[in-house]
């Protein structure tokens, strides 16, 4: 007996040791840097980065080949293949005069020697990454520009990328952030959208659009955004898809290149009424509401709607276990392949996030918990910001397994 109580024992202590894992590995993170707005900065900076590379690549081919001819022709056609976003290619003279272009030859002999970026790099001889611009193709665009010397060192022109930022933005978002409880915006520092998850706002300028103008907390906190490379903020602004206004938070971070800035911003609609941490008088209900949440899992109506993905059935018994115990921020379930189905209230829960594409450790230590089918409290970021402890209670309906109910507080 005392064997099996000493097993019991180390079990427990590696199950702690687990948790204090998770808590550690993730929660170092600021808190004005939510775990979501990090992943969407390292898909940024990697796509600017590859296409920086690819290009530098093409700036070295150029320097021992003429800038105009077949040869330039097949390093630009290259250059645009490699880069999915890329739709634009050009070779410029120092006159700033288009010697080739790919696959647009017909704007050969045309300068663009007053635009901003190619002027930067003809002067300073150093790369550029322009501000967006309306392209003749009809896109919002953004230049990527580097300089070309030749074998002695002196300058003989530059070579540049247009890419659609628009279609960047959207697939980085839909990679990383679908399912997410959360929307993204981009700003540069001007004030003008580069990206917003609403096709209606790309392009307008947040600093002087008229759709802004009655939201002055808006108005302060853009530019605050474009003065501060990182942190936080509130505000009040139109739902998504209504016309109903609600409190928002904003979180931001800066992706920048060759003195580019782009303010990332990820923003989490809240809830009529924020739930607040957990405080100590809410320390005793906590107890209870897992015993009550726990008894879920012997409701066979409640297990019926999970089974047949009925989620009007399933988000109600949710809404009326969050009205009971309103310190709850959310309750969720996640199905037995690791895919978060639905939650309420559902400015706070995943739609259909598979976990199991996530790096995350906490959402690993999820995917374990509901491999492993059994009861466990995991301490980890929230996507959206701030530290959530999860309840997880593993749940069967006539010996099917089903996933796993969970329910958040926050820390």
């Amino acid at each position: 007996m005392k064997k099996l109580l000493n097993i019991r024992y180390i079990r427990t202590i590696i199950y702690m040791a687990v948790i204090l894992t998770v808590y550690s590995l993730e929660a170092q993170t600021s808190e004005y840097k939510p775990v979501a707005l990090n992943l969407l900065v390292k898909g940024v900076n990697a796509e600017l980065q590859a296409a920086n590379k690819e290009l530098n690549s093409v700036a070295n081919s150029m320097t021992s080949v003429p800038l105009s001819g077949e040869k330039a022709h097949s390093l630009l056609n290259m250059l645009c293949s490699r880069l999915r976003y890329g739709f634009d290619c050009v070779a410029i003279d120092t006159s700033g005069k288009i010697t080739a272009a790919e696959p647009h030859r017909n704007e050969e002999g045309e300068s663009i020697a007053g635009q901003d970026h190619v002027k930067a790099v003809l002067t300073t001889r150093k790369p550029k990454l322009s501000k967006v611009f309306h392209s003749v193709e009809g896109i919002n665009a953004v230049a990527l520009m580097r300089p070309v010397f030749s074998q002695s060192g002196s300058l003989r022109g530059a070579v540049g990328i247009l890419f659609d930022v628009r279609h960047m933005f959207e697939a980085i978002v839909k990679e990383k952030m679908t399912g997410l409880p959360i929307s993204i915006s981009v700003m540069q520092t001007d004030g003008m959208l580069v990206y917003d998850n609403d096709p209606d706002q790309i392009g307008r300028n947040a600093f002087s659009d008229p759709l802004y103008e009655r939201f002055v907390d808006l108005k302060k906190l853009t530019k605050t955004i474009s003065e501060q490379k990182s942190g936080k903020g509130s505000y009040n602004f139109y739902r998504e898809n209504s016309d109903a206004v609600v409190k928002k938070e904003a979180f931001w971070d800066t992706v920048t290149l060759y003195g580019t800035e782009w303010r990332m911003i990820l923003i989490h609609a809240m809830t009529e009424k924020p739930t607040a941490s957990v405080t100590d008088r809410d320390a005793g209900k906590l107890d209870e509401a897992e015993k009550v949440f726990g008894g879920l899992a012997t409701k066979s109506e409640f297990l019926k709607a999970l089974e047949n993905y009925d989620a009007d059935a399933a988000i109600s018994v949710f809404e009326g276990f969050i009205r009971k115990y309103p310190f709850i921020y959310s309750a969720q379930w996640v199905d037995q392949d690791g895919i978060s189905r639905f939650g309420y209230p559902a400015e706070n829960s995943l739609t259909n996030y598979d976990l199991n594409s996530s790096s995350l450790s906490g959402d690993k230590a999820i995917i374990a918990a509901v491999k492993n089918r059994k009861k466990i409290v995991i301490k980890t970021p929230l996507i959206e910001g701030d530290i959530g402890r999860f309840f997880l209670q593993p749940v069967f309906l006539e010996g099917h397994y089903l996933g796993c109910i969970y329910f958040i507080t926050k820390l």
